[in-house]
């Protein structure tokens, strides 16, 4: 059952196959800047909240590399699996409701996704701080894009020129989020202070 606010459905929207790549291919943008943002706002409470004492800095260091790490590894495999999974079941779930149910749900489960690495890089970091800085790095850019991209994938997926672009720019944050992850990989020693 169509509502008033749903575009007409699109044709890439038929396949359950076809819909989870595009709102992967609309994720995966969104979620490189929006996550890239709250990280760094996040990193900056953080600070604010455990001031930058000497005896601090190897564990600001780490946990904002693990949040880093969380957001790279997110936008490099996390979206496409997650669309092609838990994305499809809720999808499913939520086909014939209301925009606003399926983006609510859309919400719920990324946020609830975003408690898992969340919850295990404040038990990585023994400072009360960092729970803080994951809700705000980690957990807020998951609900808050997979609701967007609930939102915005109708809309797209109603253009074939949309989709490409959106396609396209998600190659390049793939690539970008790879490239960094490797680099991460080759030149920081986790578990040891950098001199």
């Amino acid at each position: 059952m169509a509502h008033a606010i749903d575009p007409v459905p699109a044709p890439a929207l038929a396949s359950p196959q076809a819909a989870a790549w595009v709102a992967a291919a609309v994720t995966v943008p969104l979620y490189t800047v929006i996550g890239s943002a709250c990280a760094y706002a996040g990193a900056l409470v953080w600070e604010a909240l455990t001031g930058d004492g000497a005896g601090m800095r190897l564990r600001l260091d780490q946990t904002e590399v693990a949040v880093f790490v969380v957001t790279v590894l997110i936008i490099a495999v996390g979206i496409v699996v997650t669309a092609h999974t838990a994305g499809r079941w809720v999808h499913g779930r939520s086909e014939g409701e209301p925009s606003s149910v399926a983006v609510t749900r859309f919400a719920v489960l990324g946020g609830a996704l975003g408690l898992v690495p969340a919850t295990l890089i404040v038990l990585g970091s023994d400072h009360p701080a960092s729970a803080v800085f994951v809700l705000l790095g980690v957990v807020l850019p998951c609900a808050g894009v997979a609701a967007l991209a609930r939102a915005l994938v109708p809309l797209v997926a109603s253009s074939e020129g949309a989709i490409v672009v959106v396609a396209v720019l998600a190659v390049m944050c793939t690539l970008a989020a790879v490239t960094l992850l490797a680099a991460t990989w080759a030149t920081w020693p986790l578990g040891t202070s950098r001199g």
